[in-house]
């Protein structure tokens, strides 16, 4: 696989899984930034619909933390809240620590497909 960057040539050269790992896992975090777009504007308009915040806020640069906490300030509900605490938790170990616990790049073929599960 190579990569163009201006007059930058980036070769990457792995095992025959890692296209299949990669794309799965750029496939969960395209859906991950839907998900916390959508969260931000649901939030925001449930908020200013209680006129919980000022109708200038905006929460478009805000991390999913962010707005969990705000959403937790403004509108207690536990339930949710605990169901939004548990969508951050696995949208952290995708973003930050799936190739880490799989050992990657020396991850066997059921590691590959254990991994590819989970996503």
């Amino acid at each position: 696989m190579q990569l163009n960057i201006g007059n930058h040539y980036f070769q990457f050269q792995g095992k025959p899984n890692d296209l299949t790992l990669f794309l799965s896992i750029g496939s969960v975090i395209a859906e991950i930034q839907s998900f916390e777009c959508t969260m931000k504007s649901f939030i925001e308009t449930i908020l200013k619909k209680s006129r919980s915040i000022e109708i200038g806020e905006i929460f478009y640069n805000k991390t999913l933390v962010f707005l969990i906490k705000h959403f937790k300030k403004k509108l207690p509900d536990d339930e949710l809240s605990e169901l939004l605490e548990k969508i951050l938790e696995n949208r952290n170990f995708v973003v930050h620590n799936i190739l880490k616990k799989y050992q990657w790049p020396i991850m066997n073929d059921d590691d590959y497909i254990y991994g590819k599960k989970r996503n």
